[in-house]
């Protein structure tokens, strides 16, 4: 009887290991699986970064910065959005062709981006406008469009422009990425929670950044833009080139 309880005893060992075993071995298959997303996921947030194809950086890769209303909200925003994405080079991406802003206008380098606060109802919150040749680029943030919206819209707004400057358009992602990136339009995120400063996937959009020169900036087309009011006072807009055989073609967007 006691060996007949061993050998019961034994048995129900060797069940217990081999029940282990199958489970420690779905554990492993479990965790192969979540990396292999985790890789993909990452491969397709690489190819889903867009770059305008220009910025506002001079030929020493700075981007020289002023502004046109000092010692008001919209500066200090200016100066928030400055020091995050050179926070970014400086601490998380060093090694990057993304240009760093200078802020400060005791500089002798000529100011190659101005931020201007204006107050219109023109439908827009703020926008980026590239201009080929000698004349400096310009971040334009509507202040009277903006007088309702949240300290952090306003913030992202700031941040959002300032990217733009930097090159980086439009990611290719959905809106679960609004707490990743400042850089996708405000419309798509709406009612959704989101970053005010660069976020995760902004640290490989500036990883991944061309480096541009004066010559390749000079060569841009703007022909013009176009303006069709979406959503109340949301506006989409469009930089356009003219093709060879007629029409425009869109270069990019920037919705508000």
């Amino acid at each position: 009887m006691i060996r007949g309880l061993e050998d019961s005893l034994k048995v129900n060992r060797r069940a217990l290991q081999k029940e282990w075993c199958v489970k420690r071995l779905w554990i492993l298959v479990l965790a192969i699986v979540l990396s292999l997303g985790v890789l993909i996921a990452a491969g397709q947030d690489a190819s889903a970064a867009r770059f305008l194809g220009y910025n506002a950086a001079n030929d020493s890769n700075k981007i020289v910065t002023h502004i046109n209303a000092m010692n008001t909200d919209e500066e200090y925003r200016v100066r928030e959005g400055i020091r995050d994405w050179n926070g970014v080079r400086a601490n998380y991406v060093p090694n990057t062709n993304f240009p760093g802003f200078i802020y400060d206008t005791s500089t002798p380098d000529p100011v190659s981006l101005y931020v201007r606060v204006y107050a219109a109802d023109d439908g827009l919150r703020g926008y980026y406008r590239h201009n080929p040749g000698p004349t400096a680029d310009t971040v334009n943030i509507n202040r009277r469009n903006l007088s309702d919206e949240t300290s952090a819209e306003k913030q992202r707004t700031t941040s959002h422009e300032l990217g733009h400057a930097g090159s980086l358009g439009h990611p290719d992602v959905g809106t679960s990425y609004c707490n990743n990136t400042v850089m996708l339009p405000s419309v798509p995120c709406e009612g959704i929670a989101i970053i005010t400063n660069p976020g995760s996937y902004d640290y490989e959009s500036v990883r991944a950044a061309p480096r541009y020169f004066s010559n390749d900036r000079d060569s841009v087309i703007e022909a013009k833009s176009e303006y069709a009011t979406i959503k109340g006072k949301k506006t989409l807009v469009a930089k356009t080139v003219p093709k060879p055989n007629g029409g425009f073609e869109i270069l990019e967007y920037d919705v508000k």
